[in-house]
């Protein structure tokens, strides 16, 4: 269990969303953390853990190339019959292992008696990233952005005195999770919890989600109304998972409750820095910057989770983008190429990694870094993105590991999707090459080893 950080003060009611819950009294958060304990077991054995990432959420070591984080949306496509049926089977069958994790029987039959199969158009899997950063860094965005952070800068200065977390990292995330709170209505969640569980990839981990949602109803701590939010199931300003909330609600303007929604998004805001001060971020110590890599530069140190201390980058001759000073509050730092040698270079801190893990891999950590800097008043990237190249798609990804794995290279598999070791396969490969070897899988790499591969054989045909 992650612990908490020494400002986070336990509550004494839940109110999410601005609804009258259950009293929970000097047990609330021992009550809470139960109903958490109880899912995590659950997820378990039923092998969440070991086989359920979400889809989008990247490995943190599966450095610059990871594909783009993919986000489903909701269609106007009208459901099936099949639809409908997938969803009554897997609802038939999903209603005993719920009840057995302890979700009231008569809340469990009131909300999925209504649940309702939401079409989700599936996630565009080959966006490359400096498409991600155009669509995070609108001047509409960093405009709204910077006004939100003068008009309310009590709010953020409190959240960021009690919880140690930038400010603008903040503001960030509730940018682009929910535009900075414009975005106030969404599917119903158990709808599209239900929908993914019953017919998308990651059934354990969706389950795992419906379950602590049905379970935050139970206690009263939600109402079923008020639980919508995005079409990954997330719910309020921030977007947080369900399994997030159970951990991690806070009733940070102390009035005794927890709202999630309404005029003021301080206790969501508080939610989101509990969880990333308790996954490794640190008061003062940015996400990263911008480096620029000097002629020559050795790229196996782009490789792996390996960190050094700032003073070594520079040793190496690595400067600040456009001559600034490396700064050194960023302590140990990697080495990130998101879109390889030819993009842009940052160094980037354990914030960067806790950014990671909870805002959607890579790319959303990315994202969220470069929108607070600007948010705070910084310059653009100075290094251009590689715009003229493009991302594999998942059959051409597949084909680069079958290839990689017949010259040699152990890529883990085969199977379209380019994680860590298919990464270390793509790196080894350059090494020995001598090509840069900076791991992106480029559409140049896949024609290179094409050109590579001996000539099928003719089969010779009798008249």
């Amino acid at each position: 269990m992650r612990p908490v950080p020494p400002q986070v003060r336990a509550t004494s009611r839940v109110t999410l969303f601005g609804r009258s819950g259950l009293r929970l009294g000097s047990d609330g958060e021992s009550l809470m953390r139960s109903v958490l304990l109880s899912i995590i077991v659950w997820s378990i054995g039923s092998g969440v853990i070991a086989q359920a990432q979400e889809p989008g959420r990247v490995e943190i070591d599966a450095d610059v190339a990871a594909t783009a984080v993919p986000q489903p949306q909701t269609t106007d496509v009208e459901t099936t019959s099949e639809d409908d049926a997938v969803l009554e089977r897997w609802l038939s069958a999903f209603r005993g292992r719920a009840l057995a994790q302890g979700v009231d029987r008569a809340v469990f039959d009131a909300e999925m008696a209504s649940v309702t199969y939401v079409p989700l158009k599936p996630p565009r899997l080959d966006k490359p990233i400096w498409e991600v950063i155009d669509d995070a860094l609108t001047s509409g965005r960093i405009g709204a952005g910077r006004w939100q952070l003068q008009r309310r800068s009590r709010m953020f200065g409190d959240v960021e005195a009690q919880y140690g977390v930038d400010r603008h990292l903040l503001a960030a995330i509730w940018g682009l999770q929910s535009d900075l709170g414009t975005t106030r209505t969404g599917p119903r969640s158990v709808d599209v919890l239900a929908s993914r569980a019953a017919s998308g990839p990651a059934r354990a981990y969706h389950e795992a989600q419906l379950v602590a949602l049905l379970m935050l109803h139970s206690t009263g701590a939600l109402a079923p109304e008020d639980a919508r939010g995005s079409a990954s199931g997330g719910l309020g300003p921030m977007n947080m998972r369900p399994t997030d909330l159970v951990l991690w609600a806070q009733d940070v303007d102390g009035d005794g409750r927890v709202q999630l929604a309404g005029r003021s998004p301080v206790d969501a805001m508080g939610n989101v820095a509990a969880m990333l001060r308790a996954q490794g971020v640190r008061p003062g110590v940015p996400w990263g910057q911008e480096v620029r890599l000097p002629d020559g530069f050795d790229y196996d140190l782009a490789g792996g989770r390996a960190r050094r201390a700032v003073a070594e980058w520079r040793d190496d001759g690595v400067t600040g983008a456009g001559g600034a000073d490396l700064r050194s509050e960023l302590g140990l730092t990697r080495l990130l190429l998101p879109a390889g040698a030819l993009g842009p270079a940052f160094i980037v801190s354990g914030t960067f990694d806790a950014l990671a893990a909870s805002e959607g891999g890579i790319q959303g950590a990315l994202a969220i870094g470069l929108l607070a800097d600007r948010l705070a008043g910084g310059a653009e990237l100075v290094a251009a993105w590689p715009r003229d190249e493009r991302t594999l798609t998942t059959t051409e990804s597949a084909e680069l590991q079958r290839r990689l794995t017949e010259a040699g290279f152990d890529t883990g598999g085969v199977d379209g999707k380019l994680g860590p070791r298919s990464l270390a396969a793509v790196r080894a490969y350059q090494t020995d090459a001598a090509l840069p070897a900076d791991g992106f899988p480029s559409l140049a790499l896949l024609q290179r080893l094409r050109d590579e591969a001996p000539a099928e054989p003719v089969e010779e045909t009798s008249e």
